[in-house]
């Protein structure tokens, strides 16, 4: 229970430092009147009143090339920050993205979205660990890591909040913000997209987004 306690303050933390840095302030469309309320024709995707640069970053790819900006133009790019000990956020996540991919092959538009699962916990995912638990799910999914100085250039200016709580008895587990990060073509922060994850919103979310751009 603690930990799925911590596990909802983390992800608080990330949207409210998410909308201080960006100054995400709430949109009012359609008559949705949640405190970000979803852009004209999404469903689930909360989307930036302007998107924001990033900073530069390099983080690595599982096959040991390098990950970072240009890597986000081009497409869209769905991001999840997770870890491959999660007992039940992650390995939810990464099954209901490995359903989106599906519907969007079904459609014919899976090569204009990447998905992109970065580790928050680089100290126990090295590399082939990483992959391994990727290709359980989706191998399509982009596996990318880095040591903590270079993580946090990313996740400080995304609003990823993360830290290691000890377990009894030893070990640890982390605590991290649970949210999806859209990318947009042009390798900026666009949005997020909050639990309870709906494939088929999402789906649909991610369709609308390549016809517009």
């Amino acid at each position: 229970m603690i930990g799925i306690v911590a596990a909802a303050v983390a992800l608080s933390l990330g949207l409210a430092l998410g909308q201080r840095w960006f100054g995400a302030t709430p949109i009012a469309v359609g008559g949705v009147t949640n405190d970000w309320a979803a852009q004209s024709g999404m469903q689930t995707a909360l989307m930036y009143p302007q998107p924001r640069t990033l900073p530069a970053f390099t983080l690595q790819r599982t096959d040991g090339r390098d990950f970072g900006n240009a890597d986000l133009t081009g497409h869209w790019t769905l991001a999840f920050f997770g870890f491959t000990h999660c007992p039940d956020i992650c390995p939810d996540t990464l099954a209901r993205l490995q359903k989106v991919r599906e519907q969007l092959v079904a459609d014919g538009v899976a090569e204009r979205v990447q998905m992109v699962f970065v580790t928050i916990d680089p100290g126990r995912d090295d590399a082939p660990t990483m992959q391994r638990y990727i290709d359980f799910f989706d191998p399509s999914v982009i596996g990318v890591r880095g040591d903590a100085p270079a993580l946090a250039v990313l996740t400080n200016a995304i609003g990823i909040v993360h830290r290691e709580v000890p377990l009894d008895g030893g070990g640890y587990t982390v605590d991290h913000s649970s949210q999806l990060v859209l990318f947009d073509p042009q390798g900026r922060q666009s949005g997020i997209i909050r639990p309870p994850f709906d494939t088929d919103a999402i789906t649909a979310d991610l369709i609308t987004l390549t016809e517009q751009s």
